[in-house]
């Protein structure tokens, strides 16, 4: 895969007010689409002790790892704050938590000692380092990675967001909402939307919003943004969801003066086999006419990506995730 650049410097870690693109880490740019990782979870798994040949006996790694994350020297070399708490016993829940604060907006969190059940194996000897790559200077998270990969026997991304950014206005594009899947629409003061579909956090979750406004851009940018699961990651084209483009609406066949149904299949496309089954063969005949003609006029009910950019997009991706865990080694090793 061809190296691709990360956003200048000048973009990186400052407020969003001195933005003109959103800070990226090792983007892919492609004709109207710039695809990146936004957020990543990583795991280290580590046997629960090992052997210090200083003292020549064994010790154990959690212990050694917390006074690792927790070192006055990470402090002292002036690339975050830390905080460190702990939390009480609860299956599922992690031990202990680090929070590196950068600047105001700016920090990532690692999770060490994932609480599995009571008795002696209390606590497994694993870590999570969450982070967003794109905002998250690479010297930092690649420091706190090199310390919890030093003693790690596996490491491997558990979830990321693949964000793919458009220069296209957000009012153009509406999220279909998925059969079976929850639907929120959440619109602001300002009546900039945010489309869910999925449940958030969970593989194919998908969110659609206006990155423009929320960096203050002064040109309109909207992201598609979709939670994966790593191991659960087979094709791109099977995630991505279906968009409305409202964009040819603005053409002769004026939207308002066709019938209601007809308006409603244009709108939701989703809604196209129902319409077909509830109306009588005669009706159903005309209104196929109408969403014909809409479409010969110029109308495209589908947002959609070119075949060539999902082939490439999805080698990118998969590109990027094999090489994360080891990226602080290397930051060409991401290209």
């Amino acid at each position: 895969m061809s190296a691709t650049n990360q956003t200048p410097i000048s973009n990186r870690g400052l407020p969003a007010q001195f933005l003109c693109t959103p800070p990226y880490y090792n983007p892919l740019h492609l004709a109207g689409v710039t695809a990146s990782i936004d957020n990543a979870r990583v795991k280290f798994t580590y046997s629960k002790s090992m052997f210090d040949f200083n003292t020549s006996s064994r010790i154990n790694v959690i212990d050694t790892l917390l006074r690792a994350l927790d070192t006055t020297s990470l402090y002292m070399e002036g690339l975050f704050d830390i905080q460190h708490s702990e939390s009480n016993f609860r299956i599922g829940n992690y031990a202990h938590t680090f929070t590196y604060k950068i600047t105001e907006g700016q920090s990532f969190a690692v999770m060490v000692g994932r609480f599995n059940f009571s008795g002696v194996n209390q606590i497994a000897a694993e870590a999570i380092m969450d982070f967003n790559p794109n905002k998250i200077p690479s010297r930092a998270w690649h420091r706190i990675a090199g310390i919890l990969a030093a003693n790690a026997i596996a490491t491997s991304v558990q979830r990321f967001d693949l964000a793919l950014d458009f220069m296209i206005p957000r009012d153009q594009l509406r999220l279909v909402h998925r059969p079976g899947s929850n639907y929120h629409l959440l619109s602001d003061d300002k009546y900039t939307k945010t489309e869910y579909t999925g449940e958030r956090s969970h593989h194919a979750a998908v969110k659609l919003y206006d990155k423009g406004a929320e960096l203050h851009l002064p040109l309109p940018l909207t992201r598609l943004e979709i939670t994966i699961e790593a191991r659960r990651f087979k094709s791109l084209r099977q995630l991505l969801p279906d968009i409305i483009d409202l964009a040819p609406l603005d053409i002769a066949l004026a939207l308002d003066d066709l019938p209601f149904e007809v308006q409603a299949v244009i709108l939701h496309p989703d809604l196209y086999e129902r319409m077909k089954k509830t109306v009588s063969r005669n009706t159903w005949g005309k209104y196929k006419r109408l969403l014909e003609q809409y479409q010969t006029e110029g109308g495209s009910f589908y947002f959609a990506l070119p075949e060539d950019q999902i082939v490439r997009i999805e080698d990118y991706t998969r590109t990027y995730i094999a090489a994360l865990p080891r990226a602080h080694l290397s930051p060409e090793v991401i290209t």
